[in-house]
């Protein structure tokens, strides 16, 4: 029992961990916390779930969802990067959240805001034993396409000129531009990267959460406190991070009462900022009095 609930949470886990990274990846390159990161996640997740119900095929369904969610990157980087690098931290939190709120509407406008789509997955459902595991081939496939994306990821900002290039624009923007990299190209890129992760994201979570416009803040919601739990603006912590809290979710969903479950990752979330406010992975930063 206990290690099916573990499995459970590690699924979920992945997915928490890749809506955080898209979170982290645009708060390194341009410190701005984007608020409407689970929307972004969701209006992709709808994309793919009205192609793949009108029998387009898997593999259209998912080339169609992540062409918009480069097009819904391309048009956030025009809305909210340009705007508001170097505003007042709380200018950008508030113009992320108003954003986040026209983004739920517009999915409502669009795909209604009553209805709770559901679609079967292409693979199944059911568990089965593998070891003294119980695992279905709907979490193997979660498990395996996060792993695969995070390689990728890691192997594109480590191998890659381009990959550098982003890299060396999140620790110094102003040294970089000054090395003659195209900060503008850098943060169309990132803000790309960012909603290509939530889009995987929320292809694969659908199945298991069904779908709504609510999805988005909810997940969001997951993926802050992560993010936070791994030290925000680490890559690594973004995923330690999401494994941690849905681990530890699952288990509160079967030893927690309901009350407190709902609520449990935001205890987690202030323990771990009064015990270790720079997260998991982050470096603590002294200031001079």
């Amino acid at each position: 029992m206990t290690t099916q609930i573990i499995t459970y949470g590690i699924t979920l886990g992945c997915v928490y961990a890749l809506v955080a990274l898209g979170l982290v990846l645009i708060y390194r390159a341009t410190e701005i916390v984007n608020f409407a990161q689970g929307e972004m996640m969701m209006m992709s997740a709808y994309m793919f779930f009205t192609l793949y119900s009108m029998e387009k095929g898997l593999f259209t369904a998912v080339i169609g969802s992540l062409l918009f969610a480069v097009m819904l990157g391309v048009v956030m980087n025009t809305i909210i990067s340009r705007p508001l690098i170097g505003k007042p931290i709380f200018a950008q939190i508030m113009a992320t959240i108003a954003l986040s709120i026209v983004l739920r509407s517009l999915t409502g406008v669009i795909w209604t805001h009553e209805d709770f789509f559901m679609y079967p997955p292409p693979v199944s459902m059911k568990p089965m034993d593998v070891g003294f595991l119980q695992i279905s081939p709907y979490q193997i496939a979660i498990v395996g396409v996060s792993i695969i994306l995070v390689l990728l990821l890691y192997l594109f900002l480590n191998l890659t000129r381009f990959g550098t290039a982003i890299k060396a624009t999140s620790e110094n923007p102003v040294a970089a531009q000054l090395m003659g990299i195209p900060i503008k190209r850098i943060y169309i890129a990132v803000w790309i990267l960012s909603s290509l992760v939530s889009a995987v994201a929320g292809m694969l979570i659908i199945p298991q959460f069904g779908l709504q416009p609510m999805l988005g803040s909810r997940l969001l919601l997951m993926a802050l406190p992560a993010a936070v739990l791994g030290g925000f603006g680490k890559l690594e912590g973004a995923i330690a991070g999401g494994l941690i809290l849905g681990v530890l979710e699952s288990l509160a969903t079967v030893y927690l009462p309901t009350s407190i479950y709902d609520i449990f990752p935001w205890i987690i979330l202030i323990l771990m900022l009064l015990i270790r406010p720079d997260g998991l992975f982050g470096t603590p930063v002294r200031k001079r009095v």
